[in-house]
């Protein structure tokens, strides 16, 4: 019995542990502070969603700041897209060329199997200070040949070089350190890498602007 009463007392002390754990975690704060020393360029160039087809497409969402370039300090980066609900059938692909350049370095139908947020890694190595314009298109099927029935949304992305600094202080620190110091930085994906799977994921889209339903990663 007492053994009993031992074990019981341990498993009531862990869910303690873990409620207190998780209300510290849901109560931390995250400040991302806007890049003022890089270009504003407005983007999430979206299509209007008035023809046709696209009104039977999903909608969906770039997770990068709508009124400048959303940057990174990886050379292969994650990028995050919202779906409002579960992608159909239609193809999706995936677009990047640099800035002003109408060539496109990587155009790729990517999967996406559910709604809400989703990762992609760009598989090509980011130059340093150039920024890319990266698209996500969703394909009319009934009409694959008319581009503009298809849905497509574009950001831009830009990869820049941390002080070796900051750079080592960042190597040191833990997760969410890591994420408040990226945030403070402003640089804005790695500032989600580190915030998924936490409340602080969408209160750093609520302060550039960006509402979503509901997310998953």
């Amino acid at each position: 019995m007492k053994k009993l009463f031992i074990s019981v007392l341990v498993a009531a002390l862990s869910i303690s542990y873990e409620i207190e754990a998780q209300t510290i975690q849901n109560k931390k704060k995250i400040t991302f502070s806007a890049p003022t020393n890089r270009k504003r360029i407005p983007q999430q160039i979206s299509s209007s969603m008035s023809r046709g087809c696209q009104r039977n497409l999903p909608k969906v969402t770039l997770l990068t700041p709508p009124e400048f370039v959303g940057t990174t300090t990886s050379k292969q980066t994650e990028v995050f897209i919202y779906f409002q609900e579960k992608p159909t059938n239609s193809p999706i692909y995936l677009t990047l060329s640099k800035f002003d350049e109408s060539q496109a370095i990587i155009e790729k139908q990517v999967e996406i199997a559910q709604e809400g947020v989703t990762k992609i890694q760009l598989p090509i190595e980011l130059e340093v200070d150039q920024i890319y314009q990266w698209s996500i298109t969703l394909v009319c099927q009934s009409h694959p040949k008319r581009i503009d029935e298809n849905e497509e949304v574009s950001g831009l992305i830009e990869r820049v070089d941390l002080p070796p600094v900051l750079s080592r202080k960042i190597n040191q620190a833990s997760t969410w350190e890591q994420a408040n110091l990226y945030a403070s930085q402003g640089i804005w994906h790695e500032s989600l890498k580190f915030t998924q799977n936490t409340p602080q994921f969408n209160e750093l889209l609520k302060q550039v602007g960006i509402k979503i339903e509901k997310r998953q990663i």
